[in-house]
C-alpha cells in the first residue's frame, strides 16, 4: 500500500497507524496531509527539532478557537462569548509568558510535593479497584483508568470526588474536538459543557476568597506570578485548572488501559513485573513510547522556515506524529516490538521535550506505577472478557485510547 491508501480518519488507521507511520518515516519524513490540512511530522529527530524551536514553531493558538463544522459555528460562539476567554498557559503557551507560568506550576507541583502525595494515590487506586475485585472484572476504564487520574487531582484542588463523573465530561469536552472527529452536535454539546465547567469553578474560586482552605486551589489563587508582582486573573485560573484536569486524566488514563492491554498480550512480561518495582516502571515507559497517548501536537508556524530540507510557509500548521517518532528504527533497533529490557527507554516523546515536557509526568507515572502494582499483587491473571465486547478504541487523529475495555480478573 502507499501512503495515499491510507486515511487519518479511518478507525482502522487510527486503531494501528503504525504501518502508516512505518510509510512515512521512510517516504515522506515530512508530508502534507490534504485531510489534516497540515504538515504531519513522522521523525524522532525532526519531531524534536521543531518541539525546541518554540520561536519558530508556536504552541499558541495552534487550536484555540478552532470550530470543526462550520454548521455549528454561530452556536458555538454564542455559548463561547457567554464565558471566559481561553488563555494561553503552558502546553499552549510560549516564552515570554510561558516562563512565569511553568515557574508557579513548578513550585506548586514539586518533586517533594508529588512524592507526598503516593499515598493518596495508592488508597484511590485501593478505593477503585475494590468493587472489580470483588466482582472478579469489569469494564476497567470508566470503572478504574479514567476515574484514577482525575480522582487524584479533584483530591489535590480539593474538589469533591462526587465530581469525578462530571470532571470527566468536562475533561472530553476539552479535548475530543482536537480529534476533529465530532458531528456538530457534540461539538456544541462541547462547548456547553465547557461553559459549565467554568461557571463552576467560577464558583469554587469566589468561595475560596471568601474562605480559603487547605488544598492547591486556595495556593493557586493566592500565587503570586513570578517577577510580576500580581495574582492570576479568573481567566487564567480557568486555563491553570483546565490543564491540570486535562493533563493529569488523559495521559495517565489511556496509558493504563493500552498498558493493561499489552501485559494481557505478553503475559510472560506480566509475570516479571510482579514484586519487580524496576522491571514496573521500564515497562510503563515501553507502554508510553510504543503506545502513546497523545499521538500527535499541533505547532503553528511564525516565520518561513524549513523541516528536514522541505520548506514550510509562515502561518502552515505542523503536526508533529508522537507515535510515529517514538517507533523510529534511527532511534530504537527492533522499534516495533514491546521490549521493556531496551537500553534507551527514556529517549521516548511521549511526555514532550523542551520547555514544553509535561509537568504532571512524574504524577502520572506514580498513578500508573500504583495502578500496576496494586493490581497484580492481588490477581494471578487479567484476562479480556470477550463476551461483554472485549476492547473498543475511540476515534481520533489525536489521542490513543479505549473507548471501553471489558477484562477478567484471575485471583
Amino acid at each position: 500500500m502507499s501512503i495515499e491508501d491510507y486515511s487519518f480518519f479511518d478507525p482502522k488507521v487510527q486503531r494501528e497507524p503504525f504501518d502508516l507511520y512505518a510509510l512515512l518515516r521512510a517516504e515522506r519524513p515530512v508530508w502534507w496531509s490534504d485531510e489534516l490540512s497540515c504538515f504531519v511530522v513522522p521523525k524522532h529527530k525532526l519531531i524534536r527539532d521543531v518541539l525546541e524551536d518554540y520561536e519558530t514553531f508556536s504552541s499558541i493558538d495552534a487550536n484555540s478557537g478552532m470550530i470543526i463544522n462550520e454548521s455549528a459555528a454561530g452556536r458555538i460562539r454564542e455559548l463561547r462569548a457567554q464565558g471566559c476567554p481561553q488563555v494561553p498557559y503552558l502546553a499552549t503557551n510560549d516564552p515570554p509568558t510561558h516562563g512565569p507560568y511553568r515557574k508557579l506550576t513548578a513550585e506548586l507541583f514539586s518533586r517533594d510535593r508529588i512524592n507526598a502525595m503516593q499515598p493518596d494515590v495508592e488508597r484511590i487506586v485501593a478505593m477503585l479497584l475494590k468493587p472489580m475485585l470483588e466482582r472478579g472484572g469489569g469494564e476497567f476504564m470508566s470503572e478504574f483508568a479514567e476515574p484514577l487520574p482525575l480522582a487524584v487531582i479533584a483530591n489535590l484542588l480539593g474538589v469533591p470526588l462526587e465530581l469525578v463523573p462530571e470532571n470527566k465530561k468536562w475533561t472530553n469536552a476539552y479535548v475530543e474536538p482536537l480529534g476533529r472527529m465530532l458531528s456538530p452536535e457534540r461539538e456544541i454539546e462541547c462547548a456547553a459543557l465547557t461553559l459549565e465547567y467554568q461557571r463552576y469553578f467560577i464558583g469554587e474560586i469566589e468561595k475560596r476568597r471568601s474562605e480559603p482552605q487547605d488544598d492547591l486551589l486556595t495556593q493557586l489563587i493566592n500565587a503570586e506570578v513570578p517577577g510580576e508582582g500580581r495574582t492570576m486573573d479568573v481567566p487564567e485560573l480557568l486555563a491553570a485548572i483546565q490543564q491540570f484536569l486535562v493533563a493529569g486524566g488523559e495521559t495517565a488514563t489511556y496509558t493504563i488501559g493500552n498498558g493493561l492491554l499489552l501485559l494481557i498480550q505478553n503475559p510472560s512480561i506480566a509475570q516479571q513485573v510482579r514484586g519487580d518495582d524496576k522491571k514496573l516502571r521500564n515497562v510503563i515507559e515501553e507502554v508510553l513510547r510504543t503506545r502513546s497517548p497523545s499521538q500527535g501536537l499541533y505547532r503553528i508556524v511564525k516565520q518561513d522556515t524549513e523541516i528536514g530540507g522541505v520548506p514550510i510557509p509562515k502561518g502552515s500548521v505542523v503536526n508533529v506524529r508522537i507515535g510515529a517518532g517514538n517507533r523510529d528504527e534511527g532511534v530504537f533497533d527492533h522499534a516495533e516490538r514491546f521490549d521493556p529490557e531496551r537500553k534507551n527507554l527514556s529517549k521516548h516523546l511521549a511526555f514532550g521535550v523542551g520547555l514544553h515536557f509535561c509537568m504532571g509526568a512524574q504524577l502520572s507515572r506514580n498513578e500508573i506505577f500504583a495502578a500496576y502494582r496494586t493490581l497484580f499483587d492481588q490477581v494471578k491473571a487479567v484476562r479480556l472478557d470477550e463476551a461483554r465486547g472485549g476492547y473498543a478504541y475511540f476515534e481520533s487523529t489525536f489521542f490513543m485510547g479505549f473507548r471501553h475495555f471489558h477484562v477478567l480478573f484471575d485471583r
